[in-house]
């Protein structure tokens, strides 16, 4: 499976070097995106210091961890499951089951959307500014169990797309 996808990301890194200026604007647009949440909250905690239990680098530091669940399943899954419905109805996904691998992985991994991963970095820059901010050292069980974590959230972003999905065999 690595080899397959070391093809399909080098495939995947072709596509969007060909069109260079859409990489770069949707990567633009994710990033404004991004600090627009950013300033929301900046803006809310400009007014108050707390909101329940959280403060402002909490929050911060969940818009963080958010941000590289949703950029990480964006860059290779999105793309994918959303294009089952279409591989169904046009009869396309008949070439990808006949494939000598896992049809569902073959499914879910065809294209990737390299933009994101660099969108989640700066999600992952803005966990580890916030974790500075509130003074917190994370110990390499923690940072373990963070990835492990994030992890199970791309899973479950996965899980509930390829069920909706999933009803177009239906």
């Amino acid at each position: 499976y690595l080899e397959i996808w070391g093809i399909m990301l080098r495939n995947s890194l072709i596509r969007e070097m060909s069109f260079k200026a859409n990489f770069i604007l949707w990567m633009l647009v994710e990033v404004l995106w991004f600090l627009g949440q950013i300033v929301f909250f900046s803006i809310i905690f400009g007014s108050v210091n707390r909101i329940g239990d959280w403060s402002k680098w909490e929050v911060v530091l969940l818009v963080g961890t958010h941000q590289i669940i949703a950029q990480l399943f964006q860059a290779f899954f999105f793309v994918n499951v959303a294009n089952i419905p279409e591989l169904v109805r046009t009869g396309r996904l008949d070439s990808l089951l006949v494939l000598p691998i896992d049809s569902q992985f073959a499914v879910s991994s065809k294209q990737f959307g390299l933009d994101s991963v660099v969108n989640a970095a700066l999600g992952g820059a803005v966990v580890i500014v916030s974790l500075t901010r509130l003074g917190v050292a994370p110990q390499p069980l923690h940072i373990f169990l963070y990835l492990v974590a994030i992890g199970f959230g791309i899973a479950i972003h996965y899980s509930i797309m390829l069920n909706l999905a999933a009803v177009s065999f239906w």
